[in-house]
């Protein structure tokens, strides 16, 4: 769709507004503007007048993360710009669902726009109606011609970001709308509790521990920005972490606490958390990682895998640089305790980060000299290595009689085994699969369980 120019949008608005104006059954609706409410007249105006919002915290992560963005930052109301704003709005949660029901019921509620055609909200409605092709107007409410940059977000707060709104924001789309909050509008976190509808001024406890949400929504977005510089060539994304709402917030929770009396421990505890957060584990295994797990738990599970074993030392000890080179360190991800001969999961952490997107990973080892494993097969060794080391852990909190203790661990080992032979029917077929570190392994578990055996006695 040919995008009008700026001129002829003011015009088409302004034209249609005084028309409106000038019926007393004008349609209004009352918009939160200011400090107090604005009865909006609403209009009807052709698809093509308005344009949609680059602006919008619905996709800003999206936009971000997409080949595309600096198109749409140079030119963001070009064709091919407004184009990539609609695809990006098309692939958001429930389109199919919301255009369904524009197709059956119509636009119901009015959007709002300013008076050059901006459209503040409603982006994706209208993305949706042009996708239908069967109305060719849009219901919106104009805003006042003196409308600011800073009124415009903060009405779309207003309208999208409540709690009650239809359609929720993406995790990182709301961190992102709240630093802007923070950063470019000097707002206090208190005045964005308030704006965001996580509490009333009435509830003084309610204020405070929304303050709180506020404070721990810029704290995990740093966090994510920091894992994020660790990534050559920009490979992590901000919409790699949407999912993840759960297990950083809980990673921030445990830091903040620890790191007021230990903070060589949080820095561990974070440490540890993110590189199971990048490897794919969930966060129920997530939570079960603490400031000893690496030494407790994880080191030997790792030495249980092929891509780790005999390695763990020197992956964990030194610092690894992948395939593009080494890539510095960052404050919030620095150890503050790390000491040489230490194991830390930073180095870990950073190997991650750099080679995400990568085909391969390089590992360089004293006693081997360069090692390259396929990544999507280390990231599988290390996600399982972490699984079994929280199954470990969680057996060892568990509260009971240690007396059951040796045959949980025993059906553990025969149901790995089973699992393990299953696998192996599903490997022995491909051509470059190797017995023979397989075998090895089975030896030592067959003389592992003579062992165990003679212990048991008759």
């Amino acid at each position: 769709m040919a995008i009008p120019s700026e001129e002829a949008r003011r015009q088409t608005i302004r034209a249609t507004l005084a028309a409106a104006d000038r019926k007393s059954d004008a349609e209004r609706v009352r918009i939160a503007w200011k400090d107090s409410d604005l009865m909006a007249t609403v209009i009807e105006i052709p698809l093509a007048s308005v344009v949609l919002n680059p602006r919008s915290h619905r996709i800003r992560a999206q936009l971000e993360s997409s080949q595309k963005r600096e198109l749409v930052q140079r030119d963001p109301f070009s064709d091919d710009a407004q184009a990539v704003i609609a695809d990006l709005l098309r692939s958001t949660e429930r389109f199919d669902e919301l255009r369904d029901n524009l197709k059956d019921a119509g636009q119901i509620d009015p959007g709002v726009v300013t008076h050059t055609g901006l459209l503040v909200n409603a982006n994706t409605r209208c993305v949706a109606l042009r996708e239908l092709g069967s109305n060719r107007y849009i219901r919106v409410a104009v805003l006042p011609e003196d409308a600011t940059e800073e009124e415009i977000d903060r009405l779309e707060l207003r309208l999208q970001m409540k709690r009650d709104f239809r359609r929720d924001y993406t995790f990182t789309n709301e961190l992102l709308f709240i630093e802007d909050l923070v950063k470019k509008y000097k707002y206090k976190p208190r005045e964005i509790a308030l704006e965001m509808g996580w509490s009333s001024k009435s509830n003084n406890a309610g204020l405070k521990r929304a303050e709180e949400q506020v404070q721990q929504s810029i704290r995990m977005l740093t966090i994510i920005r920091e894992v994020q510089e660790l990534s050559s060539g920009e490979q992590l994304q901000l919409t790699n972490f949407d999912d993840a709402r759960q297990s950083i917030s809980e990673l921030d929770d445990e830091y903040e606490r620890l790191k007021k009396n230990d903070p060589a421990a949080a820095a561990r505890l974070r440490d540890t958390r993110l590189v199971a957060l990048l490897s794919g584990v969930g966060y129920r295994e997530m939570r079960l990682i603490d400031e000893t797990f690496l030494d407790d738990y994880l080191a030997d599970a790792l030495e249980e895998q092929e891509s780790f074993k005999g390695r763990v030392d020197a992956i964990l000890n030194e610092e690894l640089s992948g395939e593009n080179g080494e890539v510095p360190g960052l404050d919030i991800l620095e150890t503050e305790d790390a000491t040489s001969g230490e194991r830390s999961a930073a180095p870990l952490l950073t190997l991650l980060a750099e080679t995400a997107g990568h085909e391969n990973i390089t590992l360089s080892i004293p006693s081997e000299g360069d090692v390259r494993i396929p990544r999507s097969r280390f990231v599988a060794d290390l996600k399982a290595a972490v699984d079994s080391a929280a199954e470990d852990a969680r057996a060892d909190r568990q509260k009971g009689d240690l007396l059951d203790r040796p045959l949980l661990f025993a059906r553990r080992a025969l149901r790995h085994l089973h699992t393990a032979a299953e696998a192996y029917e599903h490997a022995k077929a491909d051509h470059n699969f190797d017995k023979r570190p397989l075998r090895r392994v089975l030896d030592e578990v067959g003389r592992a369980q003579k062992a165990f055996l003679e212990k048991l006695g008759g």
